[in-house]
């Protein structure tokens, strides 16, 4: 998805297959001499690296520490200081705190998912004005009948095979829902390996927390923000999923044989991604209801909107329910990180039913 732009912030590597050392000190415009004499302290430095069991925990928190090992697996080299994964994150992170490009070359939602919201969003739509947009775009036409015929929303064995049928059985939240997923799924890593290893954890992240957003916006939230939840819960980790794209993309120009599971890596994902997801929210012009949300996310329980509380609520339940079904913590460590995290009874009571 990102190459052209990987391959303007790493110039000098095109064409090579496997790491040069020695461009970390030749890209400042250093001299020859001492060009090798960073290599060599490079190579020392690689060599010196401590054991995995002297290093400290990138995290604060231990179930953060698991959960980005769960996604990425564990850190083949556990210090912060891999030249290689220092280099390539400080290049990525540059282009995140300021990613016009990358914006710019990012799938634009389509002008009939736009047109179709605009519609549904309204209090009193015509639904034939909605049909007419979803007939003239056929994958738009064929993905909301394929979730007619889904489990959810199937009501009896007769297979749905017309626009107007789908929409009774899904109704308008379930065509903003269906349609705006399957945009976001476009968001996947595209090589097939590291989406098999990795990518298809973040991808499954992000549609739990979607639905677990949905879920405890139904107890305690407003009927806007119930139609927000699921649309906020699927995009709030989609920065985690592009940056993981970006890394792989720059690895594979870098060094083919390297994997984008560094500590370096984890760090970075961690600090700039939710910046990113709210980049894009801004420049897909979602409404505000929804780029406060996200924005809010960085703030203190105490001092998010009922609607951000959701989210957050459901990233965490998302994040610990997929280190359980991993066996990575036993239900006991579960059930004492949702009662540490989690300040509602209505959200560990999610959490606890997902147990069964």
């Amino acid at each position: 998805m990102f190459k052209l732009i990987i391959s303007g912030i790493f110039p000098s590597f095109n064409g090579q297959t496997t790491p040069d050392y020695e461009f970390f000190e030749r890209s400042r415009g250093q001299h020859q001499e001492q060009e090798e004499q960073t290599s060599r302290q490079l190579a020392k430095q690689i060599s010196d690296q401590p054991k995995e069991d002297n290093a400290s925990p990138l995290f604060s928190r231990q179930f953060d520490n698991d959960f980005y090992s769960y996604l990425f697996g564990e850190s083949t080299i556990k210090v912060k200081n891999d030249p290689l994964s220092e280099y390539v994150s400080k290049h990525i992170s540059e282009l995140l705190l300021a990613p016009a490009d990358l914006l710019n070359e990012m799938p634009v939602m389509p002008e009939s998912v736009n047109a179709a919201l605009a519609l549904l969003n309204k209090e009193n739509f015509n639904i034939n004005d909605v049909l007419s947009i979803i007939s003239k775009e056929p994958s738009m036409a064929a993905d909301t009948i394929k979730l007619a015929n889904s489990a959810k929303y199937q009501r009896n064995n007769k297979e749905v095979i017309d626009l107007k049928t789908a929409f009774m059985n899904i109704g308008s939240q379930g065509i903003i829902d269906g349609v705006l997923y399957v945009f976001i799924n476009k968001f996947t890593p595209s090589s097939a390996l590291y989406f098999k290893c990795f990518g298809c954890k973040i991808w499954q992240h992000c549609q739990q927390t979607a639905t677990l957003s949905q879920s405890l916006a139904e107890l305690a939230l407003s009927e806007e923000d119930r139609t927000a939840a699921y649309l906020i819960g699927l995009i709030r980790n989609l920065g985690i999923m592009i940056t993981f794209q970006l890394m792989i993309e720059a690895f594979a120009h870098i060094a083919p044989d390297a994997t984008p599971n560094s500590m370096a890596f984890k760090k970075l994902m961690s600090n700039q991604s939710l910046t990113l997801t709210i980049a894009m929210a801004k420049h897909w012009q979602l409404p505000q209801i929804i780029i406060l949300a996200i924005e809010q996310q960085h703030l203190a329980q105490s001092m998010k909107s009922p609607l951000a509380s959701c989210i957050s609520d459901a990233n965490f339940i998302s994040k610990v329910l997929s280190l359980f079904n991993d066996n990575i913590i036993d239900e006991t460590e579960y059930k004492k990180y949702c009662h540490l995290y989690l300040p509602s009874e209505a959200s560990k009571n999610i959490a606890f039913e997902h147990l069964s």
